[in-house]
């Protein structure tokens, strides 16, 4: 068998009805050259039976794995695909009919080497971070607001090139984001003009997150401002020092402006970003 255009690598872990309406929304692509790989984190059996629902109607594969971290995981994954281009959704994720048809029309006609889109909610509004509205060439100064892991394709081997994801970024990892950013930025400062590209009209859905400020969301603050503050350590260019100081902005002035569990989430995050910052200077 020839291999396919797309190879969807599926981290995930503690989550089965929502890696099954995923797995139903690859199902109902337009587009059908693909194969799926399930990386399973979990320590139990909960993904086999979903797994074997879909075994026939697509190319998929059930990968279980020890320990955790979102970007070794991806990496596995990677490591063992054969499409051309290779993206990874979240496990609670779904895709558009229509997502991969044109996936595969921007890259063959544009001659991309990443792609990136955006996620929205079932309202149609904003469910993961901020997106730009648009289309542009990604550049690290205009990559900000553009991506998110889920979103984003690769070409394979550009990114077994570049060493996939850096592992001590991401969910479950010693910095708890930004390994998405942290990949782009290498792979856009190394592609040269028009090989990556980045439209509001490539969609995926994602539930949104309701912000509570209660003490789970300002860890979950902290966490991913650590892996904010990570990024610029590792790399301290003029486009990450502009991004970094607006988000730190953001950060104390929300600190400043509100009170109680809205100011501890906000001031957690200004802490997360120079803990982060710094922890990763140490580390060399």
């Amino acid at each position: 068998m020839s291999a396919p255009y797309f190879s969807l690598v599926v981290p995930t872990i503690g989550r089965s009805a929502e890696v099954e309406a995923l797995l139903h929304s690859i199902d109902r692509s337009t587009f059908r050259d693909f194969e799926v790989v399930i990386v399973d984190q979990n320590s139990d059996d909960r993904l086999y039976a979903v797994v074997a629902k879909f075994d026939g109607r697509f190319p998929i594969r059930h990968m279980k794995i020890e320990g955790r971290g979102a970007a070794r995981a991806r990496n596995l994954g990677a490591a063992i695909v054969t499409g051309n281009f290779v993206n990874f959704p979240d496990d609670d994720c779904e895709f558009f009919p229509g997502s991969l048809a044109m996936a595969y029309e921007l890259i063959e006609s544009r001659q991309l080497r990443v792609l990136s889109g955006v996620s929205i909610d079932r309202h149609e509004g904003v469910s993961t971070t901020f997106f730009k509205k648009g289309e542009c060439m990604l550049t690290p100064w205009s990559m900000w607001g553009r991506n998110i892991e889920f979103t984003m394709f690769f070409d394979r081997e550009v990114f077994r090139d570049a060493g996939g994801f850096d592992e001590r970024f991401g969910v479950g990892s010693r910095y708890g984001s930004d390994e998405g950013a942290e990949l782009l930025l290498r792979l856009v400062r190394g592609l040269g003009a028009a090989r990556g590209w980045y439209t509001d009209r490539l969609r995926f859905y994602h539930p949104s997150k309701t912000l509570n400020f209660d003490d789970a969301a300002i860890q979950r603050s902290f966490s991913y401002a650590r892996g904010n503050g990570a990024l610029l350590a590792k790399w301290p260019m003029l486009p990450v020092i502009v991004f970094s100081f607006r988000l730190v902005s953001r950060a104390c002035i929300g600190a400043l402006m509100f009170s109680g569990s809205k100011r501890r989430y906000y001031a957690a995050r200004a802490r997360g970003f120079l803990n982060g910052w710094r922890e990763f200077l140490r580390e060399g």
